[in-house]
């Protein structure tokens, strides 16, 4: 299995295979890159990324994009209005023909009576692209992600329980920080947060009370004033794409019983190796998960 996720102008390569013991990661790689409609995008990897296992028959591959590729939205709209003509009404009268025409849409229910729905929608252009170079040196593209969304994936790596309310916290550069509230492994809440002098909420999908909770909750947080015995979640995943690690040690040190650093180099990529990185400097392949979906690491 290849796994490649983008996080701005890096692209993080993972090659894995399954063995009797379960996954072994044979190579990893951070190549500097920045994807143009990643038009052939294959062919600039291969330069940097020389793939070990030259099996023919099992060539897979998994990409995670940067949220910035794609376009993310929500409406709403009267629970008794059946799902399909509400998407139908919200095309006709806010999407519009360029956008119906030019992207691929997807859309995901954010709470049980299907009254917000989340609108995902990514560039016809780019996704053929992906699926031309992957065609082209016969890869078959197993999974299609978007950067937190396929950290979610990763969480089962960790102390992780299905029954859980869990936040993943993703803290990201330019002091722009995303945040997933699950309910039971389901999705309630999306929320991006600019976190510098204040907090200002740059984009926030699901229920108005779960909004509110979570910005309380990162702005006790950051203000080094949390309250544990007023907690809505069971535990909270961190993990980050930016280098430098003073704001996430000071957020775990906070609750570390709750809180679960997302180590995947020592979960996964350097269990089985002799590399001496530093950990933390490995969070971002966290964005690689959508490769172990369904999979038992």
């Amino acid at each position: 299995m290849l796994s490649l996720s983008q996080s701005s102008n890096s692209l993080l390569c993972v090659e894995w295979i399954p063995t009797e013991s379960g996954l072994e990661v044979i190579n990893y790689k951070k190549l500097s890159y920045s994807p143009q409609l990643y038009t052939d995008f294959l062919d600039s990897i291969f330069n940097d990324f020389k793939v070990k296992n030259r099996d023919d028959i099992n060539k897979t591959v998994t990409l995670s994009l940067d949220i910035d590729n794609v376009c993310i939205t929500s409406f709403k709209c009267a629970s008794e209005i059946l799902l399909d003509d509400r998407i139908k009404w919200y095309e006709n009268n806010f999407l519009g023909k360029y956008i119906t025409d030019n992207y691929d849409i997807y859309y995901y229910p954010m709470d049980e009576n299907n009254s917000e729905i989340m609108v995902i929608y990514i560039s016809k252009d780019l996704k053929n692209n992906i699926l031309d170079s992957c065609t082209k040196h016969n890869y078959e593209l197993r999974h299609l992600s978007i950067d937190i969304f396929s950290a979610n994936h990763a969480v089962h790596i960790y102390n992780y329980s299905s029954n859980d309310n869990y936040i993943l916290w993703k803290i990201g550069k330019g002091n722009n920080h995303h945040l997933l509230y699950y309910e039971k492994e389901t999705l309630r809440h999306y929320l991006k947060l600019k976190c510098g002098k204040k907090i200002e909420c740059m984009q926030s999908i699901g229920e108005k009370s779960l909004k509110n909770n979570l910005i309380s909750l990162v702005t006790s947080i950051l203000d080094h004033n949390i309250d544990t015995n007023n907690k809505f979640y069971d535990k909270i995943y961190l993990y980050q794409s930016k280098n430098n690690f003073e704001l996430l040690d000071k957020i775990y040190n906070q609750d570390k019983e709750n809180f679960i650093i997302m180590d995947i180099g020592s979960n996964f990529l350097n269990r089985a190796s002799s590399r001496k990185n530093n950990n933390y400097n490995l969070l971002g392949y966290n964005e690689n998960g959508n490769s172990l979906r369904g999979i038992d690491v």
